[in-house]
């Protein structure tokens, strides 16, 4: 997983990447609210470019990428 953002926490991007080309990997993603301009208890929608979803997400999330199901990596 990566993350980048301007200096003031705008035009994030966040990056997430199953290498593992057989086998679903699952976890824990931690962001740093702070670095966005976000209090601690803070949420904020993300967009996957990848497939279209969209998801609310806070300091801890749960991930889930399965190459089995044609999700390898999320483009937020």
């Amino acid at each position: 997983a990566y993350m980048k953002a301007m200096p003031d926490g705008s035009s994030a991007v966040i990056v997430v990447v199953n290498l593992d080309p057989r086998s679903a990997q699952a976890g824990m993603l931690e962001v740093p609210l702070a670095r966005l301009g976000l209090p601690a208890d803070g949420t904020f929608d993300v967009d996957d470019l990848l497939s279209g979803q969209r998801f609310r997400w806070g300091a801890r999330n749960y991930v889930r990428l399965d190459p089995n199901d044609g999700q390898v990596a999320h483009l937020l």
